[in-house]
């Protein structure tokens, strides 16, 4: 599930306030606004201004920071309303709409207001990211406005502050389309790994986006879908990607916006000449899909949450389920792309990986048992339309997982066969063989594990759900645990898996998605030990 906050959700569930569709698109106009570059006390790339030594400073910061390994620490012991800080000149596209903003962590506030704000002579502050309360973790900030000069600078201050300290990270201005979006196609999540595609119009009225016909070299650049509510800064990215083309008509300009990833995914792994190996030894599907990834797709080898292609902390847990699950790969490719070796890493652990709308890779294994907690109940109040359907056809209750596959002598060790008598009885064998040469399960735990679950999951015929939801269908990930309930089908708040999100249509707000029934292996009736609703809990009062 999507994390938002509590008023970010209630906006989805209940639209309280109004929403609109921001599109972000070009180069970041800040130069090392994640203040990296530092000589000493001084940073490279940022002039300081007000600063006196004894009252007021500006500090690298190495230990508390937001991303990658340094910020900048305000700290003062006066109150002075000019504020101090660091600035950078920026040139700017004059009467065109730009959005500000910044990570900012302000433990220790007595009067002051902490700033990452665009100034000119001529319209003074015109965008002005800003917090005006202590907080206890990082927090995100920013504005949007138009300057009406070329020339400005970028400022991230404290000011009317007597005694307090602030830190800032990841300091952004960019071009922004804000109530510009006059058509956009839809979205969607599924085994395709991304979204492949997203097509939007934009007003062209005000000429702000002649930028394409003015410089060629915008092709290219990267992109963002960003769903926000009147009134609150919160956000949620729902496409991330690169302008492949551009068709300008009238008033109105077209855009077709290709997923970041794509290109990458297409990447091929080694050849039949040259074979790309991974079987010297065995893999844990994270750490092989990290390989290739990192090593191969070349992205981002951050092993932290500041990642900025893959979402470590669903990699990180999808490892730890994987090692739950005994589950251990080799592979060799011979020009299979990395969208194919993915896709096939995902059906061999029963995993879902896909690229979401914030451009990075997520991934997913749902293992039994299953934390009770609080699911999202899809119903007549938020769905337009509630399907069921059936079908014996999908049913598998014997499985042959073949295991150490040899390469040079084109030979299995062993296979593992999972059956399921009361199944087979009442439907007759359906079977499934697994057998593939090119990623395959090295040993006979993992194939044991993974047949196993193939036929826990399908031995019974098990409705597929088809919905239409309103916003609160955007909160959804694919391998998402939900509830439907459906009174005309006997539903009532049965659990089902989503499997896929068929679309996500921004200009209605409704999100069409398949979700399947879970099977008995999911369902539990409570957890003996756990922290909050176990038995064995050190708090459980029997009293009550």
């Amino acid at each position: 599930m999507q994390s938002v906050s509590d008023s970010f959700r209630n906006n989805l569930e209940a639209k309280v306030n109004k929403p609109f569709i921001r599109f972000l698109f070009g180069d970041e106009l800040v130069v090392d606004g994640g203040l990296e570059e530092w000589t000493g006390n001084l940073l490279d790339q940022w002039n300081e201004w007000n600063i006196l030594d004894t009252v007021r400073d500006l500090y690298k910061e190495d230990y508390v920071y937001h991303s990658d390994y340094y910020a900048a620490k305000l700290a003062t012991q006066i109150n002075d309303r000019r504020g101090f800080g660091g600035y950078q000149k920026v040139t700017l596209e004059t009467n065109k709409p730009h959005l500000v903003s910044a990570w900012i962590y302000f433990p220790e506030r007595t009067t002051g207001a902490a700033y990452a704000r665009v100034y000119n002579p001529v319209d003074d502050y015109w965008a002005e990211a800003k917090i005006i309360e202590a907080n206890t973790d990082w927090e995100y900030s920013e504005a949007s406005g138009e300057p009406t000069v070329e020339d400005n600078w970028v400022y991230f201050e404290l000011a009317n502050e007597t005694s307090g300290q602030v830190y800032f990270d990841d300091i952004s201005l960019k071009r922004a389309g804000e109530d510009l979006l006059i058509g956009i196609s839809q979205i969607s999540r599924s085994t395709e790994i991304t979204s492949g595609f997203a097509s939007i119009e934009l007003s062209n009225i005000n000429k702000d986006w002649n930028i394409f016909l003015e410089d060629k070299t915008n092709l290219g650049k990267l992109g963002k879908l960003r769903l926000q509510f009147v009134g609150s800064d919160e956000y949620m990215d729902v496409f991330t990607g690169t302008v492949e083309s551009v068709y300008h008509s009238g008033a109105k300009i077209s855009l077709h916006i290709k997923d970041r990833m794509l290109p990458m995914l297409e990447k091929e792994l080694g050849s039949g000449q040259s074979p790309m190996d991974y079987y010297s030894s065995d893999w844990n599907p994270a750490d092989l899909v990290w390989d290739i990834l990192v090593n191969q797709g070349k992205l981002d080898p951050t092993t932290s949450i500041y990642n900025e292609d893959i979402d470590y902390s669903s990699w990180s847990q999808w490892k730890e389920d994987c090692d739950t699950l005994s589950f251990r790969l080799k592979a060799r490719f011979t020009g299979h792309t990395i969208k194919t070796a993915l896709s096939m890493i995902a059906e061999l652990t029963n995993s879902y990986i896909w690229v979401d709308g914030d451009g990075k890779f997520h991934f997913k294994r749902p293992i039994p048992p299953y934390a009770p907690g609080e699911l999202i109940d899809f119903n007549r109040s938020n769905c337009i339309q509630i399907d069921a359907s059936l079908d014996k056809g999908n049913l598998i209750n014997k499985a042959v997982c073949y295991y150490g596959y040899d390469p040079d002598s084109d030979d299995f060790t062993g296979s593992y066969t999972a059956e399921d008598a009361t199944s087979q009885s009442n439907y007759g064998i359906k079977e499934k063989i697994i057998e593939n040469k090119v990623v395959w399960h090295s040993t006979s735990g993992s194939a044991k594990s993974y047949a196993d679950r193939v036929v826990d999951k399908n031995k019974q015929p098990l409705e597929v759900l088809s919905i239409t939801a309103t916003m609160v269908g955007y909160l959804l990930q694919l391998g998402d645990d939900i509830t439907v309930t459906e009174d005309l089908k006997g539903l009532n708040t049965n659990p089902a898996r989503v499997e896929e999100i068929e679309s996500i249509d921004l200009r209605t707000g409704l999100v069409k998605f398949k979700a399947r029934e879970i099977s008995d292996e999911a369902l539990v009736a409570f957890w003996l030990d756990d922290a909050y609703y176990g038995l064995l809990d050190q708090d459980y009062n029997p009293l009550y």
